[in-house]
């Protein structure tokens, strides 16, 4: 924010789209900058049952993707008196003249659908810590259903339109994930000029037919953010799907497939030692579109930020 002369007393909302630790750290010193802000968290958040599963979490279990945190950021909220907004579909976030922001997801429906699910593991959980024979550590069952609780947000302006999907995939169950908001979006003729590809362009969210309904082909800026896991996104197979829909995609890390570290020196030892170690550059750059019009937008990037197109260049 500093660097492009943003005052973090003007922020008015803070939006968290989902629990994972990719999204969800930083979170609090975020909220303790921005002194004014208003906190919006996925509803999901709001429900007793996860809230009880989330009880269970203790220092002592291990951390899985974001569970730790998540709790911590809840906990740090109670304790600062500060009452968050719970985001779900239909809700306006944005309404002026010239621009509106409102939120696509998560639906009623799968805020319901979670809830009973979170309310029958309920028992699961009690029965593993009441059972003194069980050895291996507790996986609060909540961490890998973080990417459908996300909270998808479509902007609307006189000048282009933003779709910002998080990290929601495709469900195999009805009403859920991706596939409900590309309908209704496509049935309402709303398409999208800046596009966030969800979910690091992972294939579990990629599907031609339905990202063509709602860009505007190369006319179209696809913008992501990679993620290293046990396997890297996106894949060389996920970096030409994008590139189906615009050649005119970006990624915010052009480092994702580094073979050697940029240190000769760590790279050297890594090799004697005989390591079997995957490099990840974890320095992102930053896509900043701005613009009066689709046709006269400004793309500006900074730092590690590429044209997707190149990561299919060979490594030198």
């Amino acid at each position: 924010m500093y660097e492009h002369g943003l005052d973090p007393n003007d922020v008015i909302k803070v939006i968290l789209t989902h629990g994972h630790r990719d999204h969800i750290s930083g979170m609090i010193e975020l909220i303790n900058q921005c002194v004014n802000c208003e906190v919006c968290l996925p509803f999901f958040f709001n429900l007793d049952s996860f809230r009880s599963i989330l009880d269970f979490h203790t220092e002592e279990l291990v951390e899985i993707s974001g569970i730790g945190q998540t709790k911590k950021l809840l906990d740090f909220l109670d304790q600062k008196t500060i009452k968050p907004t719970y985001l779900k579909k239909g809700d306006v976030i944005v309404n002026l003249i010239d621009c509106k922001i409102d939120v696509l997801s998560p639906s009623e429906q799968s805020i319901e659908y979670f809830d009973q699910c979170y309310i029958r593991e309920l028992d699961n959980a009690l029965q593993y810590f009441y059972n003194e024979e069980e050895l291996m550590p507790y996986k609060l069952p909540i961490a890998h259903e973080f990417n459908l609780h996300s909270v998808v947000l479509r902007v609307s302006s006189n000048c282009y339109n933003v779709l910002l999907p998080g990290d929601i995939p495709y469900s195999s169950i009805p009403g859920l994930g991706l596939s409900p908001i590309i309908e209704n979006l496509s049935e309402e003729g709303y398409k999208a000029h800046v596009f966030k590809a969800p979910h690091h362009g992972s294939p579990s969210s990629f599907n031609k037919l339905d990202w063509n309904k709602v860009t505007f082909g190369n006319d179209s800026i696809i913008k992501l953010t990679p993620y290293k896991a046990k396997n890297r996104l996106p894949t060389i197979q996920g970096i030409n799907d994008i590139l189906s829909i615009s050649k005119n995609s970006w990624i915010t890390n052009k480092n994702i497939f580094l073979k050697e570290h940029p240190n000769p020196l760590i790279s050297k030892s890594i090799s004697d030692l005989k390591l079997n170690i995957r490099i990840f550059d974890d320095h992102f750059g930053e896509i900043r579109v701005r613009g009066n019009s689709p046709s006269g937008m400004d793309l500006r990037l900074s730092g590690q930020s590429t044209p997707l197109v190149e990561l299919l260049s060979p490594s030198p």
